[in-house]
C-alpha cells in the first residue's frame, strides 16, 4: 500500500512537503527476511510473497501484479515475528518524515499499526550531474538490519530510476550543506560536537546493496596549539601588501556579519565536489541558531578595505565540554574556513588557521579539530602539517 504526497514547491514558492511512498509489513518479519538481488538494474521491482512478508512493495504506486517478472527482487518470510524487536526499532513519527524540506520523496517502511520501522528521504529534482549523468540523493538513512536496508533502498533505488536518475549517491540529506557522509572508521577519538554519526552496520548496508565508495573525508586533531610565530609574520607580511586585516565577528551585526560569511563562502565553494548553491535565507537559517552557542573571538574575518574577503570559524566541542567537571571544553572546531579565488589571497587561509589556532591557544584551549575536509581539498593538506587522522568518512555512490 502507497500513501502519495505531492512534492515540489507551491505558487509562493513554499516547499510541499514531500512525496509519502510507504510499504506497510504485513508481518515486520524483515529483520530476518533475505532478499534475491538477481541483475535486474533499475527495472527491479520487490513483491512480497510467502506468509505475510509484505502487503505491497514497489512497482510504482497502485501497481499490483500478481507474479514477479524475471529477475525481479522477492521478499521472502522466515521467522515469526516477535513484538518485542519491532519495539526495538527505533521510533519515528510520521509527521517528522513529513517535514522533512525540501525532500522529493520520503521511503519508509512501517507496520500496520503505523509504526516507521525504516526509513530515508529521496532527493532528485535540484541535484547536481556527475560525469553527466543524473544523480539521486540518498538522505535521512535508518534501517535496523541488512533485510530492512535492502528492502528500503530497493524501493529508492526504484523511484529515483523512474525519475531519470541514472545514479545514486548517498548519505546525504540534500545537498552538501546539510548532513552527509558515514563514518567508517572511528578511531579512538570520542565524536565531536556536530559530527555526523552513525550505526557501524550502516557502511555495510549501502555496500551490501551495491554501492560503492564515491570519496573519501577525513577529519584530523591536532594536539597543543602554539603556534611558529616566524611562520605566522611571514603570512602576515605578505598579506598585508594585499592590505589584508583580520578581525573578530560582531554579533552586534549579526545578519550583517552572516550575509558577508554567505557572500565568501558561495564564490569559495563553488567548484567543490557535488556543490549546490543555497539561497541567503537558507544559509542565515544553517547558522544563525548556531551563534549564541559560538564564541566571537573564534570567529575571523578577513578584509581588505573594510571588504571581507575570507573568514574561519571555530566551535568550542560541545561534547566534551558536557562531559568534562568544570563544563568547558579544551577542544575546539575548525568548522569552515573559506577565502574568494583571486590568486592574491593564496595563503590567507593559512594565515587564518595559524591566527585563530593562535587566539584559542590564549583563551585556553589545547587542541583542535579539522572537520569533515574532502581527500583532495587544500585544506585537509594544510592540516596534515599541523595534526593527525582522527576519522574517515565515506560517501557512496550507485549505478542505477
Amino acid at each position: 500500500m502507497f500513501a502519495v504526497r505531492q512534492a515540489g514547491k507551491d505558487k509562493y514558492g513554499k516547499a510541499n512537503p514531500p512525496l509519502m511512498i510507504n510499504s506497510i509489513v504485513v508481518n515486520p518479519c524483515l529483520l530476518d527476511v533475505e532478499l534475491s538481488t538477481e541483475k535486474g538494474g533499475a527495472d527491479r521491482w520487490a513483491k512480497g510473497v510467502g506468509n505475510g512478508a509484505a502487503s505491497c512493495i514497489v512497482g510504482g504506486p497502485h501497481q499490483n501484479v500478481e507474479e514477479p517478472p524475471a529477475g525481479s527482487v522477492v521478499v521472502q518470510n522466515r521467522t515469526a515475528f516477535s513484538p518485542a524487536r519491532e519495539e526495538a526499532l527505533m521510533p519515528v513519527a510520521i509527521e517528522t518524515l513529513q517535514s522533512i524540506e525540501g525532500a522529493d520523496a520520503v521511503v519508509y517502511i512501517s507496520s500496520p499499526n503505523g509504526r516507521v520501522l525504516a526509513h530515508c528521504s529521496l532527493w532528485w529534482s535540484e541535484t547536481p550531474l556527475l560525469d553527466g549523468e543524473r544523480t539521486g540523493f540518498v538522505g535521512h538513512f535508518q534501517a535496523p538490519s541488512p533485510s530492512y536496508a535492502s528492502h528500503l533502498l530497493g524501493l529508492a533505488f526504484f523511484q529515483l530510476a523512474s525519475q531519470g536518475c541514472s545514479i545514486a549517491i548517498g548519505p546525504i540529506n540534500g545537498s552538501t550543506w546539510r548532513s552527509y557522509r558515514f563514518v567508517n572508521d572511528t578511531g579512538a577519538e570520542a565524536p565531536f560536537f556536530m559530527e555526523p554519526e552513525n550505526p557501524a552496520t550502516y557502511p555495510a548496508f549501502f555496500v551490501e546493496n551495491g554501492f560503492n565508495v564515491l570519496c573519501n573525508y577525513y577529519s584530523t586533531v591536532t594536539d597543543g596549539l602554539k603556534v611558529d610565530e616566524d611562520v605566522k609574520g611571514q603570512y602576515q607580511a605578505r598579506l598585508a601588501k594585499e592590505g589584508i586585516n583580520i578581525r573578530e565577528f560582531n554579533v552586534a551585526l549579526i545578519d550583517e556579519e552572516l550575509s558577508a560569511l554567505y557572500d565568501i563562502s558561495a564564490r569559495s565553494f563553488a567548484s567543490n565536489f557535488l556543490y549546490q548553491e543555497i539561497s541567503k535565507p537558507e544559509f542565515m537559517a544553517l547558522y544563525k541558531p548556531l551563534v549564541p552557542i559560538l564564541d566571537p573571538r573564534l570567529i575571523l574575518i578577513a578584509e581588505v578595505e573594510s571588504r571581507p574577503v575570507g573568514f574561519i570559524l571555530l566551535v568550542p566541542d560541545l561534547n566534551e565540554a558536557r562531559k568534562s567537571t568544570d563544563g568547558k571544553a579544551k577542544t575546539v572546531i575548525v568548522k569552515t574556513a573559506a577565502r574568494l579565488p583571486e590568486d592574491n589571497f593564496a595563503g590567507l587561509g593559512s594565515l587564518l588557521l595559524l591566527e585563530a589556532q593562535a587566539r584559542a591557544h590564549g583563551l585556553g584551549y589545547e587542541r583542535a579539530i579539522h572537520a569533515l575536509m574532502h581527500e583532495k581539498n587544500a585544506s585537509l593538506t594544510i592540516c596534515h602539517r599541523y595534526g593527525r587522522v582522527m576519522r574517515q568518512y565515506s560517501l557512496y555512490h550507485r549505478y542505477l
